[in-house]
């Protein structure tokens, strides 16, 4: 994607009583450019004055970043002279508020920062496919006696003092996501204290170049980020592989070469684990999501199922094998058994399904939401009405996260529908406004009008859209159509 990649520091902080092990996790707000929603150790980006710290002392800049984080986030300062808790707490106030530099609060405290408390725990890379990349090192500290950790709201939600088993079985049960750092990390200190559980932390077993290749924010789904030919400002389509001893795959979509062989790879590597693959599933018939799919049955040789409009539309170009009936359930067993209920969510395209987990209300969305941009709705295959609509269903679903076909994983799925809803309300609002100011008019007289926030060169794409606004408001009652141009109804311009 030619993303700048930005160095980072995070500091996984632990402390033992008797036989219980917890480290301190915290949650970042859907805000957030990248994790948005996730649970984390506290950390993030190098700062500018990292580097001149590290220099007077004598120790990496990375080190002094995970100190200062680890201050920000959680007030703990880790420090070779003692200081007042106090103090430390106005500081650390004012560095939140940007009147005070992390090195000026250090000084005010007369204290000395201690990068010897942080042992080494691991580097790793955001892939490829993020719009936000960080080169990122992981420090394992050990929390001081004399302080307290406490997350204040901002860009952090919340914070917890956690054993790794408890995190580990949220992440099972998606009552928490997780990157693959985190969970590797959790793994390691649910299995050893340390500094036995180090040697593991820096050793990743499913890390290429420092790149997690298991994505599993949640259990029993894996997601899988392909390069396809689809519309900007989306550059993959995100494949699923759920289940965990019965497995399907959600939308191979890439016709590249090279993205195919990494999904074959992962897939064959499953099965060498035992695993065993059922069939493939499609959301709908675009290119972007079936670019693959041939390609994956024959790799796999497992029947391919859509529904019938989707067969339909496919027929002749890709193998459809069988239709998914509307309010199936495909049942896939296992150590944890997942339910995946087949939704109709017309509007993007007349078959398209979204599947629902129904276990842990995680949604399977393919292009009825976006986690990048807005989602094309193209007449005459694409229906505004039917759309919103099925937004609405969906709404009404109790849904959990949602794994969107393009861009990043959303934890808070109702809070991306009631997004997604109003956008959708504000942008008919601005329709109407444009009908009553500019009277009978073509789409494509209205697009300047109604989409001031994109560039010309994507007026084509946002006519489109603007005609199924309009179709939608003709359905309603409440404009009509003369030929080419809209009006309003009942007398309006």
């Amino acid at each position: 994607m030619g993303s700048t990649v930005r160095d980072a520091a995070a500091v996984v902080l632990v402390r033992e009583a008797g036989r219980r092990r917890e480290t301190f996790w915290v949650r970042r707000g859907r805000e957030v450019s990248l994790g948005g929603g996730f649970y984390a150790f506290p950390g993030g980006s190098l700062d500018p004055g990292d580097r001149a710290m590290a220099a007077a002392l004598g120790t990496e800049a990375l080190r002094v970043a995970a100190l200062r984080e680890l201050f920000e986030e959680t007030g703990v300062l880790l420090a070779s002279t003692p200081f007042d808790s106090a103090a430390a707490r106005r500081e650390r106030r004012a560095l939140l508020a940007g009147e005070r530099a992390f090195a000026g609060a250090v000084r005010a405290l007369g204290a000395r920062l201690d990068p010897a408390r942080l042992d080494a725990a691991g580097r790793w890379l955001t892939p490829d496919f993020a719009p936000v990349r960080f080169d990122a090192r992981f420090f394992l500290a050990r929390m001081p006696p004399d302080q307290v950790a406490e997350v204040w709201p901002g860009e952090l939600v919340d914070g917890e003092w956690v054993t790794p088993d408890e995190a580990l079985n949220r992440w099972s049960r998606a009552k928490a996501l997780l990157h693959p750092p985190a969970k590797h990390l959790l793994q390691c200190l649910r299995d050893a204290g340390p500094p036995a559980c180090l040697a593991r932390m820096v050793t990743p077993a499913d890390a290429i170049d420092f790149v997690g290749q298991r994505i599993d924010f949640q259990r029993g789904i894996l997601f899988v980020p392909l390069k396809t030919p689809t519309l900007p400002p989306a550059t993959h389509t995100n494949c699923a592989v759920v289940g965990e001893e019965e497995l399907v795959v959600v939308d191979p979509g890439s016709p590249y070469r090279e993205e195919q062989a990494k999904l074959a790879k992962l897939c064959h590597g499953l099965r060498s684990e035992g695993r065993v693959f059922r069939e493939i599933l499609l959301t709908h018939e675009h290119a972007d999501h079936v670019g693959g799919v041939e390609a994956l049955r024959r790799e796999l040789d497992v029947p391919v199922r859509a529904h019938r409009l989707v067969a339909e539309r496919l027929e002749g170009e890709v193998p459809v094998d069988g239709v998914i009936e509307p309010e199936e359930r495909i049942r896939l067993q296992g150590a944890l058994s997942l339910s995946l209920r087949a939704i109709h969510t017309p509007g993007h395209a007349r078959g398209h399904l979204a599947f629902l987990e129904e276990n842990s209300g995680t949604l399977l969305a393919g292009d009825l939401v976006a986690g990048v941009g807005t989602v094309i709705i193209d007449p005459p295959e694409g229906d505004m009405r039917d759309y919103v609509a099925s937004l609405r269903k969906v709404r009404a679903l109790g849904v959990g996260a949602i794994f969107p076909a393009h861009g990043p994983v959303l934890p808070d799925g109702p809070g991306l529908l009631d997004a997604t809803l109003a956008h959708r309300v504000e942008r008919e609002n601005r329709v109407l406004r444009a009908l009553a100011a500019c009277g009978p008019s073509t789409p494509g007289a209205l697009v300047p009008h109604v989409y001031t926030d994109v560039a010309e060169s994507a007026y084509p794409m946002a006519t489109r859209s603007l005609l199924a606004e309009l179709r939608k408001l003709v359905q309603e009652g409440r404009a009509v159509a003369d030929g080419e141009r809209f009006r309003l109804a009942g007398g309006g311009s």
